[in-house]
């Protein structure tokens, strides 16, 4: 995916600490989207990098609806795919990064050599969603290894979302995938309470109670519904690496009732174009469910109250690391479910 618009000149350089981290005393970070190339192929500026199931790929189909995306004429049809992997997956990034370039267009000036470059001017800004690199350890060192000066131009977008309806939306995909039958509310109940249940057990009780998140996947696989709501600790992660005026976080609730406007603030932050108004969106809407409607557990229920608990002091760190930040996050939309867990 490329977006087109508008960006400026930039001569600055970026200074990295032993670990290959950004530390604290580099430049400026640009304030819009620019183009880079290197071997004479756009390579990525902006990533869509989670949080999964926060609406990504209705911000992904949103995006390909606008005026302001496009192919350069000769872009196969697998480079405006949605996910590519090449940074979360082993196997993915084991294949090098040429085979990650193959899926994007050719650079609009030549840039030949090994190095990233930042190109002035009307230019190709080249996009990345893959929703999982949010929760992938070695995603955001991945990235810094490749990008190494020019990771100082990646700009970032997380959906953020009440982590109890990522778990919904994540537990009623996975039971779908197996078969069973999601109409019957005991099945999706069953579901949760055995990896609520699981997640306090050995070996994996650090998981749930030390906040060493990273050990969920590694126990129990990518079918661990809580692996992908610890939206705190990933970002706070990606933070030791990136600078916080990197990213972009918007509001999942906002993304799905106010789909233009927010399109409409992203493209302003990122500099570029501002986008026609869609009229995709209200069938987008309506589609998003993906089927049987993923209603939260009912208060006060058993199910209720053992969220909650499990879900109140990672809620709270999210908001205390908003808080830390709000002069730099970029921010979209309002939150408003922060205040259910006392955030």
């Amino acid at each position: 995916m490329a977006l087109v618009g508008t960006v400026p000149a930039a001569s600055v350089s970026v200074v990295l600490n032993h670990a290959g981290h950004v530390s604290a005393d580099d430049a400026a970070v640009p304030s819009q989207a620019t183009t880079l190339c290197t071997k004479n192929k756009i390579i990525p500026s902006v990533f869509v990098a989670g949080t999964q199931k926060a609406g990504t790929t209705f911000l992904w189909s949103a995006l390909n609806h606008t005026s302001s995306l496009l192919t350069d004429g000769e872009a196969e049809k697998e480079w405006t795919e949605k996910e590519k992997f090449y940074f979360s997956r082993s196997d993915k990034y084991d294949l090098g990064l040429d085979w990650y370039l193959s899926f994007y267009p050719k650079c609009p000036a030549a840039s030949e050599g090994n190095e990233i470059v930042a190109l002035p001017g009307k230019k190709l800004i080249g996009m990345d969603n893959t929703a999982e690199l949010f929760n992938m350890e070695p995603a955001p060192s991945r990235i810094m290894n490749t990008y190494k000066k020019a990771s100082q131009y990646l700009k970032f977008i997380v959906l953020l979302r009440d982590p109890m309806h990522l778990l919904v939306s994540d537990v009623y995909m996975g039971l779908r995938s197996r078969k069973i039958d999601t109409s019957n509310r005991s099945n999706f109940e069953a579901e949760v309470f055995k990896q609520l249940h699981a997640g306090h057990e050995s070996p994996c009780s650090a998981s749930f109670t030390s906040g060493d998140f990273w050990k969920i996947s590694t126990c129990f696989g990518r079918s661990m519904s809580f692996s992908v709501t610890m939206q705190a600790s990933f970002l706070e992660h990606w933070l030791t690496f990136f600078k916080p005026s990197q990213f972009t976080l918007i509001s999942s609730d906002d993304l799905f009732s106010k789909t233009d406007a927010v399109i409409k603030q992203l493209f302003s932050l990122l500099g570029l174009p501002a986008p026609k108004t869609s009229t995709k969106h209200t069938q987008l809407t309506e589609n998003r469910a993906g089927g049987e409607a993923e209603e939260l557990p009912e208060a006060n229920t058993e199910l209720y109250r053992s969220l909650y608990a499990f879900y109140k002091p990672h809620v709270q760190k999210l908001s205390s690391l908003l808080k830390m930040h709000a002069k730099d996050f970029k921010r979209i939309g309002n939150l408003e479910w922060l205040s259910k867990y006392g955030a």
